[in-house]
């Protein structure tokens, strides 16, 4: 286990205590009994893909648990604004404004808005094609199978049915994705709140005023107004 997943395994602690949930009661959140769950949190067992999307429609950070990045809520009123696909149009829009400013709050926010809007870009292709993102993230990353099995510490054949959805990614799994290649959690699992949030940090880093902010949302919208408040 890497440094780096013991440390979202804090962070996931860190999550369950700013609720006020014992572990008991974070289980029941994502249907597991209270000494599986603790295996969890000790990093002797994975959240599964189901889990972790359960994770996600409770109270619980999951961008800060991954990533350790906290949004602020400066725009909160995007979040409610716009849907998945709404959020996946906001980073492609973030990453043409981005080439007009000085960045985004550091290096590593810059490299993720890249490669996260590049893959939304790709990743709807895939859903037409029956490709994974993880099929989409090695051509990013021009390299073999062999080459990208090695990097997410997996073999051949279990990267083919990862990239074919014939299974999917889970908590350590994701988190390796992130620490090695910027690749969103949230655009691995598809989450509208995680994405939000990731969008906001970047918003945030790239120092937007609420009005800019909500003439992208009215575009990515197609709408000539919307109000910001």
């Amino acid at each position: 286990m890497s440094v780096f997943y013991e440390n979202v395994l804090k962070r996931l602690i860190e999550e369950r205590r700013r609720l006020g949930l014992s572990q008991r009661e974070m289980g029941r959140l994502v249907r597991l009994d209270q000494s599986n769950y603790s295996k969890v949190e000790m990093g002797n067992r994975r959240l599964n893909y189901h889990e972790l999307k359960r994770l996600g429609d409770s109270q619980a950070d999951l961008y800060y648990i991954f990533t350790g990045k906290r949004y602020d809520g400066r725009y909160g009123f995007f979040a409610a604004e716009l849907n998945y696909a709404h959020l996946v149009g906001l980073l492609n829009l973030m990453r043409t404004f981005s080439n007009f400013r000085h960045g985004a709050e550091d290096a590593d926010q810059g490299a993720m808005l890249s490669v996260s809007a590049e893959l939304s870009r790709l990743s709807e292709w895939g859903q037409r094609s029956g490709r994974s993102i993880f099929y989409y993230i090695r051509i990013l990353l021009d390299c073999n199978q062999k080459e990208m099995a090695d990097g997410l510490g997996v073999d051949v054949k279990k990267l083919r049915r990862l990239e074919n959805g014939g299974c999917l990614a889970d908590s350590e799994l994701i988190c390796i994705m992130y620490e090695n290649y910027r690749v969103s959690p949230s655009l691995v699992l598809q989450d509208r709140k995680s994405l939000a949030a990731e969008t906001g940090c970047l918003l945030s880093g790239m120092d937007f005023t609420a009005d800019e902010v909500g003439t992208i949302i009215a575009h990515i919208q197609g709408e000539k107004e919307i109000r910001v408040s």
